[in-house]
């Protein structure tokens, strides 16, 4: 696929955490069709993230900033210049605000040919972070290419934006789907053991940070009826934590504590989606999610869902067929949602075996770094 002679480059991502094996995807990928491949990310912290970069093999290095003034500001987009004057890259792809700010704006002073980066917002800074929505129309002038990860994400680039169409190029997130159905029994066993999940009969997941749009309230609420009707469920809240984890206590407390488990962070996220009987992932409304991975990961792992539409959602669940779906901010919806899929195995089954045809057909990690080749190569 690739046409240009320099098959340079640079990735940069920014202020990531815990493991983002998607980048570990991308960059493996990207080399087996021979780019050379150079992630820099932006952070002043050591992480989970960089270590499994690191033992991938794939070359890395830490630009580190913390954000503290415009002169720190200024003085990281000099030594991401130096980086591309080193590496001189034809193509470079940004993740995430800072590196969209740094990256962006130092592949632009530079001139670099290719400048794309990744849209993995919607509506969340027009609501909640109203002081940034001039920098993502810095961004989109800057930039030769934008990345939109669902339909929804189009829609807010063109209708709030006004950025053109032929700037905006779809690419679904692409994942090595078989990672999450290819689970070794040690590792069912270690994730049961270490949250005390071996004498469950019923456990239901979810993964979401403690955000207003997340709409984690109305799965607690949910749960509370479906534990006083199957006294031996319970909920697993994974990605724990953010700023609304006061409210969500005050929620929790009307549990008996061994009926929950919070988890802040779990490194084999794969093995703990395999543990879950049933899962819900509820955002309050159809734009506030730009794609929501949780929704295709879950489903990989042949785990029935109850959701809202969402981000990529709308493009492709339909109710009762791969998955139920429920009116937003509604907790009664979502308890009838579990209590049909708890009490209609065929129904269950039925949505498994779909869901797993449906992902298969539209989010290969394969398609993705195809759809992305044709990025880098100006098309």
């Amino acid at each position: 696929m690739s046409t240009f002679k320099n098959k340079k480059v640079i990735l940069i991502t920014s202020h990531l955490k815990g493991r983002a094996i998607a980048y570990e995807w991308i960059g493996n990928k990207l080399k087996e069709r021979g780019y050379d491949v150079l992630l820099l990310h932006i952070d002043n912290k050591d992480s989970n993230f960089e270590k499994y970069i690191l033992e991938t093999g794939i070359p890395y290095k830490r630009i580190n900033y913390s954000g503290k003034n415009k002169l720190e500001m200024l003085f990281t987009i000099c030594k991401l210049m130096l980086e591309i004057i080193k590496f001189k890259p034809h193509v470079v792809h940004t993740h995430y605000f800072d590196a969209n700010l740094l990256g962006l704006t130092a592949a632009w002073i530079m001139r670099v040919p290719v400048r794309v980066y990744t849209r993995h917002t919607t509506t969340q800074r027009y609501r909640y972070l109203k002081g940034t929505r001039n920098f993502e129309k810095y961004f989109n002038k800057i930039s030769t290419s934008i990345i939109s990860i669902s339909d929804v994400v189009t829609k807010v680039l063109m209708d709030f934006e006004n950025v053109q169409f032929n700037k905006i190029k779809k690419v679904h997130h692409g994942f090595d789907l078989s990672m999450f159905s290819n689970i070794n029994n040690n590792r069912l066993a270690a994730i049961k053991e270490k949250y005390n999940l071996n004498d469950v009969s019923i456990v239901i997941g979810s993964i979401s940070r403690y955000d207003e749009w997340k709409g984690v309230e109305y799965t607690i609420e949910a749960f509370k009826k479906i534990v006083s009707v199957f006294p031996n469920a319970k909920l697993i809240l994974a990605n724990a934590g953010g700023i609304r984890e006061d409210f969500i206590h005050s929620l929790l407390k009307e549990l008996d504590p061994k009926t929950y488990t919070e988890i802040p962070y779990e490194d084999d996220v794969f093995a703990l989606i395999n543990t879950f009987d049933y899962f819900v992932h509820v955002p309050i409304d159809s734009e506030i999610e730009a794609f929501g991975q949780v929704y295709v990961e879950v489903m990989a792992a042949s785990v029935p869902m109850i959701c809202t539409l969402s981000g990529v959602a709308e493009e492709y669940i339909v109710d009762r067929s791969n998955a139920v779906v429920v009116d937003y901010q509604n907790s009664e919806a979502i308890y009838e949602g579990l209590k049909l899929l708890m009490e209609n195995d065929e129904l269950k089954r039925k949505i498994i075996a779909q869901a797993k045809i449906d992902i298969y057909d539209k989010f290969d990690v394969k398609d993705m770094i195809y759809k992305l080749e044709k990025v880098y190569n100006g098309k």
